[in-house]
């Protein structure tokens, strides 16, 4: 019989924790109009600012949905979802919502829809993976 690796759930929380401030700090960055230089390079870049929303909320949704030990959510209509993807899903409305209210920025459906993507994706596969560990049943 095969033992599972142990999830160190203490660096999965901090990992999930991490990745939510880094959120916060990229957000705080752009509603003040301001760059680093790993942002000046992916918003160079052709659909850039796409690709970061892919990553970066889909990245938060992996690691928070490990954090919460992959919780279902009975939703509407008896469909089911990662608890970690709507909190992540309703945490990038709100953000995208905010930006009615900044100078700086300007809110984009498709920044929506890369978010949507890059939790889906990436809650697919860190639970492929877990189920791959043992982590959690098929």
């Amino acid at each position: 019989m095969q033992r599972r690796p142990p999830l160190d759930e203490e660096r999965v929380d901090a990992l999930a924790l991490l990745l939510f401030l880094l959120a916060l700090w990229v957000i705080d960055l752009a509603n003040r109009g301001g760059h680093n230089a790993l942002l000046g390079v992916l918003l160079s870049l052709p659909g850039g600012d796409k690709i970061g929303h892919f990553f970066v909320y889909g990245l938060l949704a992996a690691f928070l949905d490990a954090a919460l030990r992959w919780r279902m959510w009975s939703l509407l209509g008896g469909l089911s979802a990662p608890a970690a993807a709507v909190w992540v899903l309703g945490f990038g409305l709100l953000e995208e919502a905010s930006q009615f209210f900044t100078q700086t920025r300007t809110p984009d459906a498709i920044d929506l829809l890369a978010n949507l993507a890059g939790v889906w994706v990436c809650c697919l596969l860190g639970r492929r993976l877990a189920r791959r560990l043992g982590h959690l049943k098929a």
